[in-house]
């Protein structure tokens, strides 16, 4: 057994031996963790967007007894933490950090498509260490690399989020009455483009009006259009940058609706499907966003070789209504690093070996205080060689080589040795304003050196654990 998951058995045993504080309110037993990538924070109606793209109809009996499921009724119920901020603006590499609890330089995963290393422990692993039932449902295309699966007794890539929803409504769905404890993990892809104006909704979003009217006009959405945008092929206009929103909201508006159907099947007792239990009302259930994705913000679409608001600011919801306590709406800039943590903090488990994230019970909690100490939310570009930092004004993006980043689109433009944006006064960050405050940049820049600095090397090899 390798010496990590030594410091587990021995976190939990020493955690078990003491006297662990009571949390008030009915004690939770399960976890369910939705990941979505390419979700904006900035385009979710729970944090004030102007249309309902997360948003679906419930009544005062729906949300009496907890059964509305859609987004905006689940963030209502729970925590929304409104500066959460992704490590990178690869997918991946995002994910990685959230199961691990660390940046990527210490995750070693960098790159789509590289595997997440066998000497990590992850999130599933401890909470299998603590006696969890695991599972996890993955929806992409291509799908996740496999050792994604790290800690999972079930682990199930399906070819869309409907089918990895259907299966986790069918895994979840009826209490087994075996008391066993379960962490299930749901990941969504159906946000990254192509986007259609054509392409069937729910009939549970109704005649919901997207301003497209069927026809998005030349900037489609399609692949091609999208590449001439990229490219600079094809000048970017403002009706092009609202019509590729739209595209982006009626997308985002479909995948919320089918959250809302695989929860409703899961967990409503109305239905037919789901049994009248306990299992919902014990369940704590997080929505972290892995990524963004610019939409012509500054000229371009996508994430690849950008580190921007657009990119990395991604929704954070925390939802128990039993235990959770304290503020409805956080300010305080967290990352996706501060998933593990807290999760395992508030199921009673020890923390991950080497963690960098920090519990956010400590901002939750009115019940009992804790210190949280601010510091900014770094990100990093695959090159190992451009970063950013963001405080509660200011975001740098800090280049020191002047090098151009693999992927950056034409239409994005150079990018600098520094560039300082200016978020209270510029919230889409598109302007720089490095000449106006020579303090930001000289205190950020330092914050990101010594973050760099802080960082250990990764954990030494360990034998694979058994599954």
């Amino acid at each position: 057994m390798g010496r990590g998951r030594d410091l587990l058995t021995a976190g939990l045993l020493a955690l078990l031996a003491g006297c662990a504080r009571e949390r008030p309110g009915l004690e939770p037993r399960h976890v369910l963790l939705l990941t979505v990538g390419h979700l904006r924070a900035d385009r979710c109606s729970f944090l004030l967007h102007e249309r309902p793209t997360t948003w679906l109809p419930s009544d005062e009996l729906m949300r009496s007894e907890h059964r509305a499921f859609s987004f905006d009724d689940l963030a209502a119920e729970g925590v929304v933490f409104a500066h959460c901020y992704a490590p990178s603006p690869v997918l991946e590499v995002s994910l990685a950090a959230l199961l691990a609890g660390r940046p990527p330089l210490e995750t070693g995963v960098l790159r789509a498509g590289e595997p997440l290393p066998g000497e990590l422990v992850t999130l599933a692993e401890a909470f299998r260490a603590g006696g969890f039932q695991t599972a996890a449902f993955v929806a992409g295309d291509p799908p996740l690399e496999p050792s994604f699966g790290a800690g999972f007794a079930r682990f199930e890539t399906h070819a869309s989020d409907a089918q990895a929803l259907a299966a986790m409504a069918r895994h979840l769905g009826r209490d087994p009455g075996s008391g066993a404890r379960h962490f299930t993990w749901v990941h969504l892809a159906g946000l990254a483009p192509p986007w259609s104006a054509t392409e069937a909704l729910p009939e549970i979003l109704g005649e919901r009006d997207f301003g497209l009217d069927g026809d998005a006009g030349p900037v489609d959405g399609s692949t091609a259009s999208l590449r001439a945008l990229n490219d600079g092929a094809v000048a970017a206009k403002t009706a092009d940058r609202e019509a590729l929103r739209a595209l982006y909201d009626r997308r985002l508006a479909r995948l919320s609706a089918e959250a809302w159907l695989g929860l409703h099947a899961a967990f409503d007792f109305h239905t037919g499907a789901a049994e009248a239990s306990e299992t919902w009302a014990r369940t704590v259930f997080v929505l972290a966003g892995l990524n963004g994705i610019e939409l012509l913000d500054r000229g371009a679409v996508g994430t690849e070789g950008l580190l921007s608001e657009a990119v990395l600011h991604v929704p954070l919801v925390l939802r128990h209504p039993d235990s959770l306590t304290g503020e409805r709406i956080l300010a305080e800039i967290v990352g996706l690093e501060d998933v593990a943590p807290t999760l395992l903090d508030w199921l009673g488990l020890p923390p991950l070996p080497g963690a960098r994230g920090r519990s956010l019970l400590a901002l939750t909690d009115s019940y009992v205080q804790r210190p949280f100490p601010p510091r900014p939310a770094f990100a990093q570009l695959p090159d190992r060689a451009v970063f950013s930092a963001r405080d509660a004004r200011f975001r740098l993006v800090w280049n020191p080589t002047g090098a151009r980043p693999a992927g950056r689109p034409a239409a994005a433009g150079p990018l600098a040795a520094v560039e300082l944006f200016d978020l209270a006064a510029d919230p889409r960050g598109v302007r720089d304003a490095s000449a106006s405050h020579p303090e930001a940049v000289a205190r950020l820049s330092a914050e990101i050196r010594a973050w760099r600095e802080s960082l250990g090397a990764r954990p030494a090899a360990r034998p694979p654990a058994t599954r």
